[in-house]
């Protein structure tokens, strides 16, 4: 069993010949290797000498007293550093009194970090582990810092970037990061592109757990930004446009999932602001106008499927709310008035698919109510009076085509109450 020196023990004199040869009796050092020494290069072989292996564990509270405690010449070779709890926690080659080669670090017992030193910083090639001796950093240091190409993983030993780092941190040039899939336990990629000051920024790609491309374009500060494609989980584009902060920002192309155009406009924190046209998945257009807040709001026309226009007008809140035109489907102008969250509100025209007068009167909550007047096909004015729940009600005049009066009288639910006058048409 090896026996621990404490460094009161080793402060010895250097010309103090006879306690030299006490401790070379005791761990049998042949007297031809002590005649070999002098007094520079005692420490060097009572710490760790590389032609006599293991002769002494040199215990310490830390390595930074080594020089204070230890003047006889300086620390060179191999040696071990312990607390004074005699718990191990480097190893290596020293020059100088430093740390300078190749060198281990330990905590617990258990080693946390394997590589080169240069004046007792990290320096070249190295590799942290947890302690459970998961690898944490397999890469190039520069002054104790991650500097140049590195690989940083987590506890678990799970692969979490790919690239160049710059005094610790994850830098510019090109990199990759990964994500542990727990249904799969395997690290996937998901992201490969650029980096500047530890961010994304530049052009990369975003991947879903199986591999297909989520995202294609440009970054910064770590967010969607600038143009870019955006897919779905599997690989259909969905967006193509423009990107801030993450949102769907500025011009864009949205597609549904059979890579037909839904969509084409201005976008707004990742919703439809500004001038926009939607699409049917047969490629007509289903409403070109205003949006805002993902809704329609301002001036909007809206179609059906096949093409044919419907409504021309303003809108608020996805509704039609202002004054507004709907069409027959030969394209003829149907209603004109204004409408009151999505019905007709108002003062009221409407038209035969023949551009002839069919009413003209007052709406409410998308019925004729109040007064109004009827005409037939013909222009001819059939009916004046008043009008409840879309029905005639209340007093009213009946014409026949010729204009003379067939009925004046009260109306419920559309039908006379009583006969105030009637004309026979053949008198």
């Amino acid at each position: 069993m090896e026996k621990t020196i404490t460094s009161n023990e080793v402060e010895t004199k250097s010309n103090n010949k006879s306690n030299i040869a006490r401790l070379a009796r005791n761990y049998k050092i042949l007297k031809k290797t002590l005649s070999l020494l002098d007094n520079k290069r005692l420490l060097s072989l009572i710490i760790y000498n590389k032609k006599i292996k293991n002769l002494f564990n040199i215990t310490i509270d830390t390595y930074e007293e080594i020089s204070e405690k230890f003047k006889i010449g300086g620390i060179n070779g191999y040696g071990k550093v312990f607390t004074k709890d005699n718990e191990l926690i480097f190893e290596g080659d020293y020059r100088n009194n430093k740390k300078n080669g190749i060198g281990l670090e330990y905590e617990d017992g258990k080693v946390i970090f394997r590589g080169k030193y240069v004046n007792n910083k990290r320096n070249g090639k190295g590799k942290e582990y947890s302690c459970d001796g998961n690898i944490l950093f397999d890469g190039n240091y520069l002054n104790g810092q991650k500097n140049g190409d590195g690989k940083e993983y987590n506890h678990d030993g799970e692969l979490l970037f790919e690239g160049k780092y710059l005094n610790n941190i994850r830098w510019d040039g090109k990199g990759k990061e990964y994500e542990y899939d727990s249904d799969e336990e395997e690290d996937k990629m998901v992201y490969e592109g650029e980096f500047l000051e530890g961010k994304r920024n530049g052009k990369g790609k975003e991947y879903g757990f199986n591999g297909n491309l989520l995202y294609d374009g440009e970054f910064l500060n770590g967010e969607k930004s600038g143009k870019g494609k955006k897919y779905d989980n599997e690989g259909n584009l969905v967006y193509d446009g423009e990107f801030l902060n993450g949102e769907k920002n500025g011009k864009g192309k949205k597609y549904d999932e059979e890579g037909n155009l839904i969509y084409t406009g201005e976008y707004l924190d990742g919703e439809r602001n500004g001038n926009g046209i939607k699409y049917s998945s047969n490629g007509n257009i289903l409403y070109s106008g205003e949006y805002l807040k993902g809704e329609k709001n301002g001036v909007g026309v809206t179609f059906d499927k096949e093409g044919n226009m419907l409504y021309a007008g303003e809108y608020s809140n996805g509704k039609r709310n202002g004054i507004g035109a709907e069409f027959h489907d030969n394209g003829e102008l149907r209603f004109l008035g204004r409408y009151l969250d999505g019905k007709k509100h108002g003062e009221m025209t409407e038209y035969y698919d023949n551009k002839n007068l069919k009413f003209k009167g007052e709406y409410s909550n998308g019925k004729k109510n109040g007064e109004g007047k009827e005409y037939d096909i013909f222009g001819n004015l059939i009916f004046v009076g008043h009008y409840s729940d879309g029905k005639r009600n209340g007093r009213g005049k009946k014409y026949d085509i010729n204009g003379r009066l067939l009925y004046d009288g009260e109306y419920i639910d559309g039908k006379r109450l009583k006969r105030k006058f009637q004309f026979d048409v053949n008198w």
